[in-house]
């Protein structure tokens, strides 16, 4: 770590220090999660906010399943449970962002897990946020764990989708048909970008639940010849989707 940004963490600690977003314990009272790779979107003085207790809480085996509106399998890290929900809730609506660094580790086993179902190096494409909702949240979550995964596995991430209609918040929304209602025509593909960019496309998310979200994503690219292949997550309800 640079000196400067060691000393303004530094400061920052002493001013607010880190707690746990899962127990609350502070960043001195334990081992900690450290930063891992800089990524455009995770500043200087993100912290991760995770004790290492936690991080290991999280860790499950990887889980795989072919949910209906997907419409392509789904690598995820873990089932998804109350603890994994918390995390990433603080991370997504209060502005943690540095939780991308111990969630993008805990997606590492899901995302070596997809490279035995794809034919060559995976391009991860993370499902798009709409640009009202990036604005007040700041950051795209599946853009940063796409970024930090493919920066410690050596593969792409492309920016390949753009989100053209602002929806409702899926984890507000019951059943797989209100859901799928809610996104239709929601992204649209890049296809000047799409052509850069060779190799299997591997959509990114953070937790699965219907897989509408990532079908809307998958015909998107469809539409432009570049249909995805798999998709990892962080989290799959009930390990089915």
């Amino acid at each position: 770590m640079p000196l400067w940004r060691s000393l303004a963490a530094g400061l920052l600690e002493l001013v607010a220090p880190q707690t746990c977003a899962l127990c609350a314990v502070q960043a001195a009272e334990r081992p900690w999660c450290g930063r891992g790779p800089a990524v455009p979107g995770l500043r200087a003085l993100d912290a991760p906010h995770l004790c290492l207790s936690c991080r290991h809480k999280l860790a499950d085996l990887p889980v795989l399943a072919l949910p209906e509106a997907a419409g392509l399998p789904v690598s995820a890290a873990r089932t998804t449970g109350p603890d994994l929900v918390q995390v990433v809730a603080t991370w997504k609506y209060h502005g943690v962002r540095g939780l991308a660094w111990p969630l993008a580790e805990l997606l590492l086993p899901a995302a070596r897990q997809v490279q035995g179902l794809v034919d060559g190096v995976p391009v991860l494409v993370p499902v798009p946020l709409h640009s009202r909702r990036r604005r007040e949240r700041g950051f795209n979550q599946a853009e940063l764990l796409a970024r930090l995964t493919a920066a410690r596995l050596g593969w792409t991430c492309a920016d390949l989708l753009q989100r053209v209609r602002a929806t409702a918040q899926q984890a507000r929304l019951t059943g797989g048909e209100a859901r799928r209602r809610n996104l239709a025509g929601c992204c649209r593909a890049n296809p000047q970008a799409a052509g850069a960019v060779p190799g299997p496309v591997v959509l990114v998310d953070d937790i699965v639940t219907s897989g509408a979200t990532l079908g809307e994503a998958a015909r998107a690219l469809a539409a432009i010849g570049r249909r995805p292949t798999a998709a990892v997550a962080l989290g799959l309800r009930g390990g089915s989707g």
